[in-house]
């Protein structure tokens, strides 16, 4: 059910921001947080790719029916859980799923995630560290809670018989709700790291979530000394550790240049935190897109409509075009240059993805934008020529039958020997 789409990437909301002020971390709940909603239904209604039915008997017997429906979310979900917001965490549970049948009970072997209880049973919330994604799923009532366990967000059956619930934690003035998707949005997703064994898996992340459940509203973060200048090593390493640490910096501070690209060069995701002017200051965006194409989206809008600065940002990292502004993302001289960068940037521009002259002229500076193609352009074999003889690899892209013509064949080996690998029998 979890798969990445190159659908509709609308323009981030003019001025909208989370509940503490602050631009919402679009990229993160758009491509690293894979989020379903379980809600539960009369009857059995059509399986969908975003939607599935799942039934069920209660204790009495009677046969019960949820929809699980996988969001495409462009900030937190509060939206679908508006009237809990201000009920605090009064409980989580943390479920294990071992890796072998067998295993001894202290083995470290086995999969971890995490079952939040909001109020009374209102709302509970199920999440992990799966791959590169948090998978973040919610539901409002006891009834729905037992999908949670059973259920990835990302639509799969768990092996059951292999998992483990440990004894409920109750939590005394924990965080509200609000606190918690304040949490995912900022922190979370700041220090978020693709899945490594022994540095960042789902157990050091249940640790993490589990810390902060048990710390009352999450407040804690380091502060920036008083008086503290922009040379400062203590300061720039404490805004680097985490960028919330901004806000308790001086006025002058916050608005020193060079104070704000020392820590935007490892940790982009703090221009989040950079004053409104700051973040309309080109070279201080420059700075953080850097780093990473999406810090585009904290940008001012005013640049993000700039084509000067737009070119600048999307020839640094193509996937910056996901939050150029206005009519820029259909501007061919802009998606071209992004291309040029990262041919996946495609994905960004709707109308020109489909345009056959269009893409004829991107293959030709990065073949790898025939990834994003659709299947009339991919079998076409103008297209499909253009692109291996830019980059032989583009042989795996083309449709059609044309991994077995010949004439594609041989432009494609010619210019990279190892696509020969890609050839149909």
């Amino acid at each position: 059910m979890c798969t990445l789409r190159t659908a509709t990437m609308p323009q981030p909301i003019s001025g909208k921001t989370s509940a503490t002020n602050l631009p919402v971390n679009h990229a993160w709940w758009t491509f690293q947080v894979c989020a379903t909603q379980v809600t539960e239904v009369p009857e059995r209604g059509t399986d969908t790719e975003s939607e599935r039915f799942y039934g069920f008997k209660d204790d009495d017997g009677n046969m019960r029916w949820v929809k699980l429906m996988l969001l495409t979310l462009l900030g937190p979900p509060d939206h679908l859980m508006e009237k809990h917001l201000l009920k605090k965490v009064t409980s989580f549970s943390e479920l294990r799923q071992a890796y072998f049948s067998f295993q001894p009970s202290d083995w470290i072997t086995y999969h971890s995630y995490t079952i939040i209880e909001v109020g009374d049973g209102d709302v509970f919330i199920c999440m992990e560290k799966k791959t590169t994604r948090l998978e973040f799923m919610f539901c409002e009532g006891r009834l729905c809670r037992a999908i949670l366990k059973d259920f990835r967000a990302a639509g799969a059956v768990r092996d059951l018989g292999k998992c483990t619930e440990l004894p409920k934690e109750e939590v005394s003035n924990g965080p509200t709700l609000r606190d918690v998707l304040d949490w995912v949005d900022g922190p979370c997703a700041e220090h978020w790291r693709p899945y490594d064994m022994l540095r960042s898996n789902c157990q050091m992340f249940v640790s993490e979530l589990q810390s902060f459940l048990r710390g009352s509203s999450g407040a804690d973060f380091p502060r920036i000394p008083p008086g503290a200048d922009a040379s400062s090593e203590e300061a720039i390493a404490i805004g680097r550790a985490d960028s919330r640490s901004l806000q308790t910096a001086s006025e002058e501070l916050r608005n020193d240049k060079d104070f704000l690209c020392a820590v935007l060069r490892p940790n982009w995701s703090a221009l989040r935190q950079a004053p409104v002017q700051m973040r309309g200051d080109p070279e201080v965006a420059l700075c953080a897109v850097s780093q990473n194409g999406y810090a585009l989206q904290y940008v001012a809008e005013e640049l993000r409509r700039n084509k000067e600065f737009v070119l600048q940002a999307v020839a640094i990292d193509g996937h910056a075009l996901c939050y150029v502004a206005g009519s820029l993302r259909r501007d061919p001289e802009v998606v071209l240059t992004a291309i040029k960068q990262n041919g996946y940037a495609l994905q960004y521009s709707e109308d020109l993805r489909t345009k056959r002259d269009f893409i004829l002229e991107a293959v030709n500076v990065n073949a790898h934008a025939l990834a994003i193609c659709g299947q009339e352009i991919r079998k076409d074999k103008e297209v499909a020529l253009a692109a291996v003889r830019q980059n032989g690899h583009a042989l795996r892209y083309v449709a059609g039958g044309l991994q077995s013509d010949t004439e594609v064949i041989a432009a494609a080996v010619w210019q990279t020997p190892q696509a020969l690998r890609y050839v149909l029998a």
